[in-house]
């Protein structure tokens, strides 16, 4: 069983998630019977749960049970050479799914890939990814990423001025 963002979890459904862990019995929703499942738990979540448990947000029993063996994964922010590896192989499931022949980002698309900050980690990558997919025809440029990049991210020319991508600007002229 995998559990996402089990560090959103309110207190009453932890308490409940520890009761299933501990007796590896539930009952579903109207049944009269409980029934028993061998099944191993695991979750995840973005969040540090020990500074959640220090703030008693978290359940500590509940914690322990689940530390019994844990992984720390950076984000991808934080793993930038992860990011060709996994535009590759997303890239490649895409055209396989959707029975298309998209080649690889160019050069300036996956400078963009590299310098943006990721936030929504290898879910939003792979979103990006099939949106590009979708729209390119042979290969990926950077206007079919549909990615904007923070200002702190932003190429500066040697003044510190930000520049404006075109795509950018014609937007603004256009509002204009």
């Amino acid at each position: 069983i995998h559990l996402a963002s089990v560090g959103d979890l309110p207190l009453a459904v932890q308490e409940r998630l520890l009761d299933f862990i501990a007796a590896r019995e539930f009952q579903r929703v109207g049944a009269n019977r409980r029934r028993i499942l061998d099944a191993r738990v695991i979750a995840s979540t973005s969040v540090d749960l020990r500074e959640l448990v220090a703030g008693h947000l978290f359940r500590r029993d509940l914690y322990l049970r689940l530390a019994e063996c844990s992984l720390v994964i950076p984000p991808l922010r934080e793993r930038k050479d992860d990011i060709v590896y996994l535009v590759k192989r997303i890239l490649d499931e895409t055209n396989r799914e959707l029975g298309k022949t998209v080649e690889g980002p160019t050069p300036e698309a996956l400078d963009l890939l590299l310098r943006y900050p990721w936030p929504g980690n290898l879910r939003e990558l792979r979103q990006v990814v099939r949106r590009a997919v979708l729209v390119a025809t042979d290969e990926i440029l950077p206007e079919h990423l549909g990615l904007r990049l923070p200002q702190s991210a932003a190429p500066r020319p040697h003044g510190g001025e930000v520049v404006v991508p075109l795509r950018e600007r014609t937007r603004r002229a256009v509002e204009k």
